[in-house]
């Protein structure tokens, strides 16, 4: 098993899946859907679980989209 990512919303809906089956996207697409959101929630937190150290390297989903990259890997 390789490295998976957890996405969680506002509203508690979470998802747990293999960051291989993530696909690639091209220069001109319009990205990868990896989670059906109800509307009105919204994406507010993911993680990634390495496989090899058993780290996990969070992030925060910032008002725009981006991800806050201040957060870090927590201690």
């Amino acid at each position: 098993p390789g490295d998976e990512m957890i996405l969680v919303s506002a509203r508690g809906m979470v998802i747990r899946l293999p960051v291989s089956d993530v696909r690639q996207c091209g220069r001109n697409t319009q990205g990868v859907k990896l989670m059906d959101l109800p509307e009105g929630d919204v994406l507010v937190d993911a993680a990634v679980l390495s496989a090899e150290d058993g780290e996990i390297d969070r992030r925060e989903a910032s008002g725009d989209g981006r991800w806050d990259e201040s957060v870090g890997t927590p201690g």
